[in-house]
């Protein structure tokens, strides 16, 4: 069995809800996004890898993990190399972090820098991959699937950044479906093949799931304040290709 998870950007009290609500020998699929924003980043985190070293987990990258390892990275290659240019994109990056949410994660942690980013953070961070294809053939990514296009420079930066109203996406052949966070919306929705299951779990404390066997979705309801709005325009919906997923509510 695995149950996907999208953004929880700090509500590591969501993640401890849902993995006890699910059976002991559940497995997930985490869409990125662990990290900013919210309370406990570090809690996410802490939780995330202790699944991951029970081989209980995959882990997939979202794009505020991905600003705070290009700054890593720049400034790991700033070191090597001398060159003061790549030392300023590490602090622009770093810089634009902080100001996406980074903030909080980085008060939490004590205050750091793009040289000196915590260990755990960056073994998190290496543990991510930026999709998985379940046994059934459902794709899971952060935002879209593979695709190339124009406003982002890579298709991993499309992978992590694009939104539903950019879509819908080719999906390879084998492909029956994709699941993806990234886009806060007031209930699951799909847009053609695509299921969008983020619901802004860090503002409502609605943390929504999906069991990959079964497509059963279940919205885990803890703490929280009101819902954000439903994008106005996810796609065109000339042909049916928006429509709620039906889910259940459980209080936590």
């Amino acid at each position: 069995m695995f149950i996907v998870i999208p953004d929880l950007h700090g509500r590591a009290d969501l993640l401890e809800a849902a993995v006890r609500y699910f059976p002991a020998d559940a497995n997930y699929v985490f869409l990125g996004d662990a990290i900013d924003r919210g309370p406990d980043s570090r809690g996410c985190v802490r939780q995330l890898l202790s699944l991951s070293d029970a081989g209980r987990v995959i882990l997939l990258r979202g794009n505020h993990e991905n600003m705070l390892s290009t700054a890593a990275e720049y400034d790991r290659l700033a070191q090597e190399t001398g060159d003061v240019n790549m030392l300023k994109i590490a602090r622009e990056e770093f810089v634009n972090w902080q100001r996406n949410g980074g903030n909080a994660l980085f008060r939490e942690y004590g205050f750091f820098g793009p040289g000196n980013v915590p260990e755990d953070l960056l073994e998190f961070i290496r543990r991510t991959r930026l999709a998985f294809e379940s046994p059934n053939h459902y794709l899971c990514s952060h935002a879209a699937p593979p695709v190339f296009l124009d406003r982002y420079q890579t298709v991993a930066d499309s992978m992590m950044w694009a939104r539903p109203n950019e879509g819908p996406f080719e999906l390879d052949k084998q492909i029956i479906g994709s699941i993806h966070g990234h886009t806060p919306l007031a209930v699951p929705t799909w847009v053609e093949k695509h299921l969008y299951i983020d619901l802004g779990a860090v503002f409502s404390g609605n943390l929504c799931t999906v069991n990959l066997d079964s497509l059963e979705t279940i919205v885990l309801r803890g703490a929280g304040g009101a819902g954000r709005e439903a994008l106005l325009e996810l796609a065109s919906d000339e042909d049916g290709l928006v429509r709620e997923q039906p889910f259940r509510i459980v209080e936590v």
